[in-house]
């Protein structure tokens, strides 16, 4: 879907910009695209877009709980911890 720089998120390092580089539905920033983007650009892809809604929700659904779990096994400040979890909510 986009390069794999672009899955990096840079929202806690407030010197680097947010926007992506490629575009998802016409669309830069991540806060911005909606459920119906991943499905217009599925559709547009010639890629069911019911089939990518599915798999958005199944990677969506454990990424919050294997995030934290990794956070708590790992070095991380607590200030980086609370910002992640806030912006990921």
């Amino acid at each position: 879907m986009s390069p794999a720089y672009d899955v990096l998120s840079t929202t806690y390092y407030p010197e680097l910009s947010e926007k992506m580089s490629m575009s998802i539905n016409g669309k830069f920033e991540l806060d911005e695209i909606t459920e119906d983007d991943l499905y217009q650009m599925a559709q547009s892809s010639n890629i069911s877009g019911k089939l990518v809604l599915k798999e958005y929700h199944r990677i969506k659904d454990g990424l919050l709980p294997q995030a934290t779990k990794v956070l708590s096994e790992t070095t991380f400040s607590d200030t980086f911890r609370t910002a992640f979890i806030e912006h990921f909510e």
